[in-house]
């Protein structure tokens, strides 16, 4: 496939996608309904986003794997697998708060190659190609060079369940009398963006499905972080948790936690 064409393609699926997404925005009617509990939700701008990015697919690579938040798996068996959420930070589009991204990865024989996010709200396009680095609307982005865990500032979008606590209990325990600067904005996608510009200095995320992390994993790595599990081994498709900064950070939480 042309390399030029596929940056194209998958910078086009999130565009359009975030289009319908801003559009849809505060508009009654696009509301969402209970999925799982009363606040997992799916909107009518999860569905039509979904289906624009879909239909794109579908009719340039029809034989390719789809795998999406809303719609599952297609199981086609194919050496090329899209991974979508059409709407990260579902919660927050319907409450009317503007922090929310559409995403996709591209991943060829288990490789995530390319990924974008978009943030229809800022028109921020971000984009990254395996080796080639990670961009926000085409300007070049790197993670935090920030080490010191008493001066860092972290995000994490988490239920506030038991492991999440004993997560904090133990950061903050290491950190003394210095307070634990958290950030939970609603949305994997976006904090994740924050982290790869370098205006947070790492993540920890305990609870996410491929399409939370995967267009976000290639974001991270090529603007220098390092993307592990909480248990310390590289980030795979399968897990269920992800932490990302830089190297040194990322080691000192690291052993923090375990």
């Amino acid at each position: 496939m042309h390399k030029i064409i596929m940056e194209k393609f998958i910078k086009d699926l999130v565009k359009g996608s975030g289009r319908i997404l801003k559009k849809q925005f505060n508009i009654a009617g696009t509301q969402g309904k209970s999925k799982n509990d009363v606040l997992d939700m799916v909107t009518l701008a999860d569905l039509s986003s979904e289906k624009f990015i879909i239909s794109q697919i579908k009719n340039r690579f029809p034989k390719h794997q789809i795998l999406s938040e809303e719609s599952g798996d297609n199981e086609l068996q194919s050496d090329y697998l899209w991974v979508i959420d059409p709407l990260d930070g579902t919660l927050n589009f319907a409450r009317g708060i503007p922090v929310f991204v559409s995403q996709v990865a591209f991943i060829e024989k288990g490789e995530i190659m390319l990924t974008a996010v978009f943030d229809p709200i800022n028109d921020n396009l971000f984009f990254a190609k395996k080796g080639k680095g990670a961009f926000c609307n085409g300007r070049k982005i790197s993670c935090s060079k920030n080490s010191d865990i008493d001066a860092s500032l972290l995000s994490m979008n988490a239920y506030a369940d038991k492991s999440v606590t004993a997560f904090l209990d133990k950061i903050s325990d290491f950190r003394g009398d210095s307070k634990l600067r958290v950030r939970n904005i609603g949305s994997i996608g976006m904090g994740s963006c924050d982290v790869a510009c370098g205006k947070v200095d790492y993540l920890i995320n305990n609870s996410g499905m491929p399409w939370d992390y995967a267009p976000v994993y290639l974001l991270l790595k090529e603007a220098g972080c390092e993307v592990k599990n909480i248990f310390g081994k590289d980030w795979q498709l399968s897990d269920k948790t992800m932490i990302a900064g830089n190297k040194k950070l990322v080691q000192k939480v690291l052993k923090i936690l375990n």
